[in-house]
């Protein structure tokens, strides 16, 4: 029993160390990016030098609105329950939701689609 709670302890301490690897490896490759999001201030010094700020300028004065409102289509949602239930193999746990009815939008034309999703 004992012995058994060393080698949990071992695989736990692994895991948590190639987890550590991993993080350390995808800040690496997020930093090295020239055009990573980190690297946008030095890139894009004059237009965002701020934390927070993306490097696309919109020139509000040049927008036009355009309203048409018969040029797009309403789109409702059904909000109603997810429906469904768990499945157990042994293996792993997995759900089997029950057929949802989704509304599938076209320009002109509105139709009902019955699908089942599994997961």
């Amino acid at each position: 029993m004992r012995m058994m709670m060393i080698w949990m302890m071992l695989l736990l301490l692994l895991l948590l160390l190639m987890m550590m690897m991993m993080m350390m490896m995808t800040m690496m490759v997020m930093s090295l990016a020239p055009a990573g999001v980190f690297n946008w201030p030095q890139t894009f010094a004059q237009s965002c030098s701020a934390p927070a700020q993306s490097p696309v300028n919109i020139d509000t004065s040049r927008l036009r609105v355009v309203q048409k409102e018969d040029s797009c289509p309403r789109i409702y949602y059904n909000n109603n329950m997810i429906r469904g239930s768990f499945i157990n193999n042994g293996e792993a746990m997995g759900t089997m939701f029950a057929q949802v009815k989704l509304l599938q939008i076209t320009f002109l034309l509105l139709r009902e689609v019955t699908t089942v999703s599994k997961m």
